[in-house]
């Protein structure tokens, strides 16, 4: 190679570098600008959350194979998009209406952010946003019948209600088995913890999952 190609070669490596650190500074301005926005929209945001009842911050540990219906579609949809940003959701965190709420949300954020921070990502095209919608909407959380559990009005119906409704609907107490319920309960107060709600006391997280176990569905051992 003669002095002539190397020059070449070097100028062309100087170049690329250049090119690659101008990348990143843009790209660290604009993250930096977008997050100075951010504080009144994150306002706004978590107050719309704590009044529709809309969980914030999705408890980490949720495997695709843990989904419902794990080989369907739908699961596949909400693996494919929605981990793409936060830790998997599962489709019982919210009810019905919640879900829908969710949903556009997730719409609006995704497609107003198109070409910025989110270009990497995948955007679903309109027919798995309503497949990824069905799906939620099928396996989501039952809300409370409160018509079945009279004795919400004791201390420990009044404190299952006020701690659950932190975060979400108060779910039906017949979504698990009695045996259930105690895995359910301690996978909440991590998530409690983690977001930085209320966590009530040892006794009173007890005699909420007596409660529960009390107005639980029935075993398969038992039917």
């Amino acid at each position: 190679m003669n002095q002539g190609e190397k020059r070449v070669f070097w100028v062309i490596g100087v170049a690329f570098i250049a090119v690659i650190a101008l990348t990143v500074y843009l790209e660290i301005q604009h993250q930096e600008a977008q997050q100075s926005k951010s504080p009144a929209g994150t306002e706004t945001t978590a107050s719309t959350s704590e009044q529709t009842g809309l969980v914030t911050v999705i408890p980490a540990g949720l495997s695709p194979y843990d989904l419902p219906d794990a080989d369907s579609r739908g699961a596949t949809m909400l693996t494919l998009y929605c981990a793409q940003c936060h830790e998997l959701p599962s489709p019982a965190m919210h009810t019905r209406t919640e879900w829908d709420n969710v949903i556009n949300r997730m719409k609006t954020h995704m497609q107003s952010t198109r070409g910025g921070m989110l270009r990497r990502v995948l955007i679903p095209p309109e027919r798995d946003w309503e497949t990824l919608q069905a799906y939620l909407n099928n396996h989501a959380q039952v809300p409370m019948d409160k018509t079945i559990t009279s004795d919400l009005d004791t201390p420990a119906g009044k404190a299952f209600k006020s701690t659950c409704s932190q975060c979400h609907a108060a779910p039906n107490p017949v979504n698990h088995t009695a045996n259930e319920w105690p895995r359910v309960v301690l996978r909440m107060k991590s998530h409690i913890i983690r977001t930085g709600r209320n966590m009530p006391d040892e006794d009173t997280l007890l005699q909420i999952i007596e409660y529960l176990q009390h107005h639980a569905k029935p075993s398969k051992d038992k039917a």
